[in-house]
């Protein structure tokens, strides 16, 4: 079947699809900006790679490689071989997250990717009502997530991540379920992306269930000078706070450097905002993998460091 027969049905589809995470989104998220702290399970928001990081989280169109499942689970049909991503993320208040994950191509038209994610909140102190010692506590969350990628065109792609989420705080615990769904769409100059993340009932602690911290995300990329510059934008609608906007830049020298820089935007309401912050990163790519850094200076809460590692089953692209 050649190309021009399913470009149109392709196209079409992809409209589709855009149309229904809009009217869906917009009954989640309607009026986001007024219902922070209502969801549960907000570990979901902490980014995994250190190249996303870098970028400014601006990686909904760009998601290329094994943390696709995260970002967005389309962008997993761009991974040409098996590759594993392991990443370390020292976040604030010396809360650490540990990220596992694995791209496996199976065909042309599909790939799957499998994720694990373990945040370890550290110890803290208890106390009684009296305001009394009780003893230091421990908390973490842990995310298992299986994903697969369906190519429907040489540009089209779609993608499914599903989720089990646990949350432990000593002896009480909290469990759930979630899934994304993206599309992706590339051309030899642009990228295009949309990922609805979090659809899920909520997490459920004892006999009481909270909703999860679900979002729509939409990105594009210029893919310019035969692909060693690439410039990315991506809005987010989250169901619990503000829109966010993130534009990344990376440039690559002789495929082997690839300098990064980003930037955050959380918007307050229509005339104003909150919460801005610049990413820097570097990567180093090797014929076995690559290894990415990024860092994000904050003066208040303490600067975020994150490292991957990225194991390439075959020869890098």
């Amino acid at each position: 079947m050649s190309t021009h027969n399913y470009v149109r049905p392709a196209v079409v589809t992809l409209l589709i699809f855009f149309v229904l995470c809009i009217l869906t989104s917009s009954a989640d998220a309607g009026s986001g900006a007024g219902k922070a702290g209502t969801t549960s399970a907000n570990f979901l928001k902490i980014g995994v790679g250190a190249r996303a990081s870098a970028l400014g989280g601006a990686y909904v169109a760009l998601s290329d490689d094994a943390t696709a499942g995260y970002w967005n689970p389309a962008g997993l049909s761009q991974v040409g071989h098996t590759e594993l991503i392991f990443m370390h993320n020292s976040w604030y208040d010396d809360i650490t997250v540990e990220y596992l994950g694995a791209a496996l191509p199976i065909s042309d038209a599909v790939t799957f990717g499998l994720g694990f994610s373990y945040l370890d909140y550290g110890t803290f102190e208890g106390y009684d009502i009296n305001d009394n010692p009780t003893g230091e506590y421990s908390a973490n969350a842990l995310v298992a997530s299986a994903s697969g990628s369906f190519r429907i065109s040489d540009n089209v792609s779609f993608g499914l991540t599903g989720k089990i989420l646990s949350e432990k705080l000593e002896e009480s615990s909290a469990n759930g379920a979630a899934f994304d769904i993206g599309m992706h769409y590339r051309t030899r100059y642009v990228s295009f992306g949309l990922n609805y993340m979090n659809i899920g009932s909520g997490i459920k602690y004892e006999n009481e269930e909270f909703p999860l911290p679900s979002q729509l995300a939409a990105g594009a990329a210029l893919h310019l000078f035969d692909d060693r510059l690439r410039i990315a934008s991506d809005l987010n609608s989250p169901n619990d706070g503000s829109p966010t906007l993130h534009q990344g830049m990376e440039y690559c020298y002789e495929n082997t450097v690839y300098l990064r820089t980003g930037y955050a935007h959380t918007f307050e309401d229509i005339s104003g905002a909150s919460d801005t912050g610049m990413t820097f990163g570097l990567g180093i790519r090797h014929s076995i993998g690559s290894v990415d850094y990024s860092y994000l200076p904050d003066a208040d809460l303490g600067d975020i460091h994150k490292i991957s590692f990225r194991l390439s089953i075959g020869s890098l692209r």
